[in-house]
């Protein structure tokens, strides 16, 4: 009898994994998607080489901070004992260039330190409205620049017209910062961070996604086109499955502090929880994806071709009802093959329930 009992428990669980880990199976993900996730993000570390016992409260207030802002941002921390050295902190990047020092003397400066690497004017921007945006468009520049706030408001015009030929609905919008001259010091760090000089003159304009992903390359002067801003907002709307090359869209990101609000946030807006083990486990799966054309190209940005006249031409129409179609029957053959696992389970669980016990 406990034979029987326990086939039927086994049956029964077969039938409920199914249920459990459907919307995983079925469920589609795109590249700004995957962007919230933890995978694949760069870490920073920080850096502290000091005589331990001469300062023994720089030490104390770095290594707590270190180990509170290390488990919700991506950021390291390292402490090495040096007789005779005063504290200096770095920051450098997970391929070991250092993007910043400060010689610090007291706690409050070790503070200070760890506030400009997390909580800068623009971090915390992003921090707040993480959860209602599509990407953020970060312009370095004068807000009353009509050369580029022209050609930026006829990207998102353009954007808008595309978004619904794209491969999930894009009800968001892009949110424009215009950070001018006398705050760009403020800022250092996130041009360090993306390999771009402090100094690099003005325009600039770099568009971030997810947990402060960088999209591509920041564009400087006359590299700020619409058909170049236009290529990085639709590539964040492509089906990660498409087969390209994602980890330069995924590689570099800015310090961010990523709380449980920021999580909670995030997951209301796409509807799951990038967090999620389940999530996470098949978006590593698609990260582990060979790219369908694989050569010598430079990898400095995903090797698509992105036909912005086809898609904003007379044909805008015809192209949205391709498009659309082809999601339709993507989906289709997804809910087939997702019907086809079902009813395979369904008839291993009701076997395994009607089998004759010992």
């Amino acid at each position: 009898m406990s034979s029987i009992k326990r086939e039927v428990s086994y049956g029964m669980i077969l039938i409920s994994f199914f249920f459990i880990t459907f919307p995983s199976i079925a469920c589609r993900y795109t590249i700004r998607d995957i962007g919230y996730s933890p995978l694949n993000l760069e870490a920073y570390l920080l850096y502290l080489e000091t005589d331990t016992l001469q300062y023994l409260q720089v030490v104390k207030t770095f290594r707590n901070l270190g180990e509170v802002y290390s488990a919700d941002a991506n950021i390291r921390y390292r402490l090495t004992h040096n007789p005779g050295h005063t504290p200096e902190i770095q920051i450098q990047n997970s391929r070991g260039r250092v993007l910043g020092k400060q010689g610090i003397s007291t706690p409050e400066e070790v503070r200070g330190f760890y506030q400009q690497t997390l909580f800068s004017p623009l971090q915390q921007i992003l921090s707040q409205q993480i959860g209602n945006v599509f990407a953020f468009m970060v312009c370095f520049c004068e807000k009353d620049n009509g050369r580029i706030n022209a050609r930026v408001e006829k990207t998102l015009e353009q954007f808008r017209k595309i978004a619904p030929t794209l491969d999930k609905e894009v009800s968001e919008e892009i949110m424009k910062i215009y950070i001018p001259a006398e705050k760009r010091p403020e800022e250092s760090l996130i041009f360090t961070s993306l390999g771009l000089d402090p100094d690099t003159p003005s325009p600039v304009i770099m568009i971030l996604y997810g947990r402060g992903r960088l999209v591509g390359e920041p564009l400087v002067g006359e590299e700020i086109t619409v058909d170049h801003l236009l290529e990085q907002l639709v590539m964040l709307g492509t089906d990660c499955e498409c087969g390209i090359d994602l980890s330069p869209l995924l590689k570099r990101a800015i310090p961010l502090y990523w709380d449980n609000r920021m999580r909670q946030d995030v997951a209301d807006m796409l509807g799951f929880d990038v967090d999620n083990p389940m999530t996470t486990t098949e978006m590593e799966r698609i990260l582990s994806k060979e790219p369908l054309e694989t050569g010598t190209a430079d990898p400095s940005f995903a090797p698509r071709v992105i036909n912005l006249d086809q898609k904003l031409g007379t044909t805008v129409n015809k192209q949205e009802d391709r498009v659309t179609g082809e999601g339709m029957s993507k989906t289709l053959r997804y809910s087939l093959l997702a019907g086809a696992f079902l009813f395979l389970l369904i008839i291993a669980g009701v076997i395994i329930i009607l089998k004759p016990g010992c």
